[in-house]
């Protein structure tokens, strides 16, 4: 049997499943689980998890100090990235239309 984190990495967000995977290990109890799935949300990007990020950007846990730090800057990167990437998905998806109206008759 797969643990939290591999199973995590092996499937890109896109397939059944594995969203509610990844929502179900950020609001896991185990920091492991939660830092994989923050490393999965920057690898494939999405925007419809954002709320379950800003909660680990937030997570404090005396008890697994430095990598509950670690977790926490992870999953503020990872809101840095997608926010980025989705504005840059619009940028192209915006120079895309105007260079189609140039071409069109």
């Amino acid at each position: 049997m797969q643990d939290a984190q591999t199973l995590l990495l092996a499937y890109p967000l896109r397939y059944p499943g594995t969203r509610a995977r990844v929502l179900k290990s950020l609001a896991s109890d185990d920091p492991n689980d939660r830092s994989a799935a923050v490393l999965a949300i920057e690898l494939f990007g999405t925007r419809r998890i954002e709320s379950a990020l800003w909660s680990n950007v937030s997570f404090q846990d005396a008890r697994y100090y430095p990598y509950d730090v670690r977790l926490r800057h992870a999953a503020l990167s990872s809101l840095v990235d997608v926010e980025l990437n989705s504005r840059i998905t619009a940028a192209a998806d915006r120079d895309a239309i105007q260079d189609d109206a140039l071409v069109a008759p």
